[in-house]
């Protein structure tokens, strides 16, 4: 069952105006910011416009329905079926879209035009009725109050933390003096084992130097030999633990230094002027899910269309877009949304690159 409402809602949110044989055109316009009597001011916003003639650029709507009318269903007679239904004393609802009212006042009349609630809320997020304007309310006075109060309370937290010293850092001297002492003990000992082996008495006096330089007499006391052999070797072991325990520190940095940064996402940027989105997604990861269950969903519509490709594409606004078809042209964008639109339990629609 074909539902012309739908088709006009999907057409206007393109962008595009459709006519209404025996009915008028729509279309949706941009209104710049108007200030009332009362002072108050009405951002600017999107609106739904109507014109009781067809208007040049606009799309009859039996066309659009001729191209998801499936065979043997005539546009003109399921056209005139939907008018029948639609139409009322003059007045024509459409869902999801408005009501046209004033049709049969007369010559000199001006029919008017009421958007759907739901429609001016799509077309203007940022606005909450239709004639609404600043709110200046005691409402709107308790939110601010409101967020004032959650700001200071943020504010003492953070304030309290630093006084107890959460956010303090801690101090590295510990480990500062630690690798100065192990170096000078490194050195030291490297001088005894020289001294070694240029005879028994100098391996003795460079035993006696490594000691005084680590700060610690009785242990490396007690490890001095008797033999210059036994010392060359006691003084070449102290030097080589007192590299090991100097050399992380300049290994570390090394391995700091050369540690690979990640790499950011592959997506490439849009390249058509128009994309078939079937999602956009804040995070990547939510694109790539939508990505996996596209590949099911359209598995089936690649046998009458086989352009259709699933990619993942980044948007202007650093957002990830789902696209299942791209073109530089919005007739075959649209023609595919029109064909699989009602087959899908996810909305489809077009996008245009600016």
């Amino acid at each position: 069952m074909i539902s012309i409402d739908n088709l006009v809602f999907n057409t206007l949110l393109t962008g595009e105006k459709v006519y209404l044989p025996k009915v008028g055109t729509l279309g949706i316009t941009r209104l710049g910011a108007q200030q009332l009597d009362s002072g108050n001011i009405i951002p600017p916003s999107s609106t739904l416009v109507f014109s009781d003639k067809k208007e040049s650029g606009s799309v009859n709507v039996k066309e659009l329905i001729a191209q998801v009318a499936g065979e043997g269903e005539d546009a003109k007679e399921l056209y005139a079926e939907w008018l029948a239904k639609a139409k009322n004393d003059g007045r024509v609802a459409i869902d999801g879209v408005g009501v046209i009212d004033g049709l049969d006042a007369g010559a000199g009349s001006v029919p008017t035009v009421t958007a759907d609630s739901g429609l001016f809320s799509l077309l203007n997020p940022q606005m909450e009725t239709q004639t609404g304007g600043r709110d200046r309310s005691g409402s709107s006075l308790l939110k601010w109050l409101l967020t004032l109060c959650i700001i200071l309370l943020v504010l003492l937290i953070l304030i309290a933390a630093w006084h107890w010293g959460l956010f303090r850092p801690r101090p590295a001297q510990t480990a500062v003096i630690t690798q100065t002492d192990t170096t000078a003990a490194a050195k030291t000992a490297a001088a005894g084992a020289t001294s070694a082996a240029n005879g028994p008495g100098a391996a003795a006096t460079g035993a006696t130097g490594a000691a005084g330089a680590t700060n610690k007499p009785d242990s490396l006391a007690s490890t001095a030999p008797a033999t210059s052999a036994s010392g060359a070797s006691a003084s070449a072991s102290v030097a080589a633990s007192a590299s090991k325990t100097a050399a992380p520190s300049a290994s570390g940095l090394s391995s700091a230094a050369a540690a690979p940064a990640p790499s950011s996402s592959a997506a490439p940027a849009p390249t058509a002027k128009f994309y078939v989105v079937a999602g956009i997604f804040r995070l990547e990861k939510g694109a790539d899910a939508r990505m996996k269950s596209a590949e099911k969903e359209f598995s089936a519509a690649r046998k009458e269309f086989p352009d259709i490709k699933i990619e993942k594409v980044v948007m202007p606004d650093g957002k990830f877009m789902v696209s299942i078809f791209k073109s530089d042209t919005r007739s075959q964008a649209q023609h595919i949304v029109n064909r699989l639109y009602y087959s899908l339990d996810n909305e489809i629609w077009v996008w245009e690159k600016k």
